[in-house]
């Protein structure tokens, strides 16, 4: 019995060193592949020789396809990828484990990612030897880096430098590779490589690769078409093109449909020239169906277009999750949309910024969602600094958030909207629904007619146009005074047919020949039976008028009177209209709108009864800091319901999160751990419950300080935003 175990073990042993073996490459050598010493010249021949398990070790150098799939069309050499055996690259050439590859900063930017390996292993489309040549063609008569791919010397490069036959069932990597110089104009499926089910790519660099569409098929990702997981990896300098009438560029780097994490997409662009009906989508990554982006840098890609482009940076109709999304570009003649991302799907915890949309000068074209345009829901996003411009109608300086549109908790500022003939929605216009988000310094400017500083509102006709639990401050509506009609509407929000509920709008202003509405500008229309309604919000210390309603419109149960400020609330602001130095800045940061013991406005709200004039849906509901709206049997005036003692209950996103108490002193610095961006932290005397500090949080500072404080014990406790934990110093 022993003997027969013993067999058995030995043949276990025996096929799981035969499933570790390792075959090694190096450029010109001839050997048999057994060891560096006798490394193999050919990729090809060693992953023909392998098997299941087998690792194949690849030395720096530059290595070209030699499997011909059709022996009529040199153009269809490949590498073509075996279920089971990994490829490795980025050796010298004399290592004895994959972990001693040695890898230094190739971009000089004074980090080291994990795709820059010292000893580069290129596997290269370029198998006619004609030197490619990848060429940055400016955008004419326009004054920003806009530009397309212009390639030339890559006629005769292979259709795809790396394909694999699957989808596989045992999973297969490859690792430490840079993939380039493809020229993908036969099937449309990405220039690079195909990425099919349970390959993984890891490390990698895929660079300056082409995609063109297919006889009346579009094209699919410049450098990969992704059905299984990337991680790791660069994606630079890739080319997505069509220029058929009718047509779609998809994916200037990557069209996926799998896991795309921890990766960085930079510098590609999806590119169509067809003229009226043709689109490109997704100059950096076009995320399909089932497919998730995970925190990845996408960053300086253009979506360009003679007719529709969406999504400078990312056009998405499934998950995005913690990427970084920045100085994109969506440009077409017709319509441009969403500089940073177009969206049907997910957007969770991205940070949008610095990204662009524009109409080609001297067009007619519209503009829509200078960051995002948005059909899908977003949540615990940061959007600022994004710019929607043109010469016609121009929406959404940082969001066009459409009807089916969710946005949840993000902090939108710093956006702008220019427009010729209208602008409208500095910071975000809004078919759809937005909750719980701070909308500040944001600029709506047109030559003619600018609507909404902050938020442009647009209910009825099918459009829910709900805004609720917002902060909306330090926003401006422009007009040309030289210009006619020249007009702007709501400083903070102008609000048509739409619903605004427990908000707090203050400190905006409007600048034009006919102004109306520093703070909110709310109108509706008998025609489409939609009135415009405000309700239970706090709109002060607005310049050029608090709030106006016009035409079929209602103000219920809101604060419009200024000069009452300082009597009512906690610590507001002491200045209207935009701050115009650095101290006023920092005071609206610190402002804090709760009514104080004894305010005016205290169960001073409409009936609450049958008769109400305010909706069930309201009154059942919380106010602004997500307290009971109805307190006593009754409501106060404004966006927060008064009540008398504090909550000790530290407001978290994550169910079951202990509270933490610190016997022992802190120092001078608490980290707020998994925040969400820019939160507002009150910092309450424990003993008494007095309010004795407002501090803020940004994206870019997760920090407050407490040095100041006396000793004691303090109660900290978020708004306008959560966090998971508190860590001291």
């Amino acid at each position: 019995m022993r003997n027969t175990i013993l067999s058995i073990l030995l043949l276990l042993s025996a096929t799981h060193a035969n499933a570790q073996r390792i075959l090694f490459v190096k450029e010109g050598a001839t050997g048999d592949g057994s060891s560096w010493e006798k490394a193999s010249g050919d990729i090809q021949a060693m992953i023909n020789k392998a098997s299941v398990g087998d690792q194949i070790w690849i030395a720096a150098g530059s290595y070209y396809p030699t499997q011909q799939l059709n022996e009529k069309d040199p153009r269809s050499k490949t590498f073509v990828i075996k279920e089971g055996v990994h490829l490795y690259g980025g050796f010298a050439g004399n290592e004895n484990d994959i972990d001693s590859r040695t890898k230094t900063d190739n971009d000089g930017d004074g980090n080291i990612s994990a795709w820059e390996f010292q000893h580069r292993t290129i596997l290269s489309g370029d198998v006619d030897g004609v030197k490619d040549n990848w060429v940055r063609k400016p955008a004419k008569n326009e004054n920003l880096p806009i530009w397309t791919w212009q390639v030339s010397g890559n006629e005769a490069n292979c259709y795809r430098v790396i394909t694999s036959n699957g989808p596989f069932v045992q999973e297969t990597q490859l690792n430490g590779l840079t993939i380039e110089g493809g020229n993908n104009t036969n099937d449309g499926k990405g220039g690079g490589i195909y990425i099919t089910k349970n390959l993984s790519i890891n490390n990698c660099v895929i660079r300056n690769n082409a995609c063109f569409e297919s006889a009346y098929n579009p094209a699919f990702g410049g450098g990969a078409y992704n059905e299984g997981k990337i991680s790791n990896s660069l994606f630079c300098d890739n080319l997505c093109h069509s220029e058929r009438s009718i047509s779609k560029a998809m994916g200037g780097s990557i069209y996926n449909l799998g896991l795309v994490e921890n990766s960085s997409i930079q510098n590609s662009n999806a590119n169509t020239q067809g003229y009226p009906n043709s689109t490109s989508c997704g100059g950096g990554i076009y995320n399909d169906d089932n497919g998730h982006v995970s925190g990845c840098s996408i960053r300086n890609n253009i979506s360009s277009s003679m007719a529709f482009s969406q999504g400078g940076g990312i056009f998405n109709h499934a998950k995005v999750s913690r990427c970084q999304i920045a100085e994109n570009f969506s440009y077409a003649s017709s319509s441009a949309q969403g500089g940073g991302a177009y969206s049907y799907g997910e957007m969770e915890g991205c940070t949008i910024s610095d990204n662009y949309a524009k109409t080609h000068s001297g067009s007619n074209g519209g503009v829509v969602g200078g960051g995002v345009y948005n059909d899908g829901k977003m949540e615990d996003c940061n959007i600022y600094n994004n710019m929607a411009d043109g010469s016609s109608s121009v929406i959404g300086g940082g969001v066009a958030n459409e009807k089916n549109g969710e946005v949840n908790k993000c902090r939108i500022e710093g956006n702008k909207v220019d427009g010729h003939q209208y602008a409208e929605g500095g910071g975000i216009c809004n078919k759809g629904k937005v909750h719980g988000c701070v909308i500040r310094n944001n600029l709506a400017n047109a030559f003619a007619k600018a609507f909404g500083g902050g938020i442009k509102n647009l209910g009825g006709d099918g459009n829910p146009g709900l805004i609720f639990g917002c902060f909306v401050s330090g926003n401006k509506a422009q007009a040309n005074p030289n210009s006619l009609p020249k007009m702007a509407y709501g400083g903070g929000i102008e609000n048509y047919c739409g619903t605004v509920v427990n908000c707090v709008i203050y400190n905006n202003e409007i600048s034009a020949p006919i102004a109306k509405g520093g703070g909110t500008y709310t109108s509706g229309t008998s025609t489409q039976g939609a009135n415009g309604y405000m309700y239970c919000s706090t709109i002060v210390n607005n310049a050029n008028g608090n709030s106006i309603q016009e035409n079929v419109s209602s103000v219920i149960g809101c604060i419009t009177e200024s000069q009452k400020a300082t009597q009512n609330f906690v610590r507001p602001s002491t200045f209207e209209g935009n701050p115009s130095n650095e101290a006023q800045q920092q005071e609206l940061q610190q402002t804090d709108w709760r009514l104080k013991a004894g305010s005016e406005y205290i169960d001073q709200g409409p009936n609450i009864g049958s008769s109400s004039l305010i909706p069930n849906w309201v009154l059942e509901g919380k106010d602004i800091a997500g307290n009971a709206r109805v307190n006593n049997h009754s409501i106060d005036c404004g966006a927060y319901e008064y009540y008398s003692d504090i909550s000790t209950e530290l407001p978290t996103s994550k169910a079951n999160n202990p509270i933490a108490i610190y016997s022992n002193p802190t120092k001078s610095c608490i980290r707020i751990v998994g925040m969400w961006q820019g939160c507002i932290i009150r910092i309450y005397q424990l003993s008494s419950g007095e309010l004795v500090d407002v501090l803020q949080t940004t994206d870019k500072n997760d920090w407050i300080d407490v040095s100041k404080l006396p000793m004691g014990f303090y109660l900290l406790r978020t708004e306008s935003g959560e966090c998971a934990k508190w860590e001291k110093e």
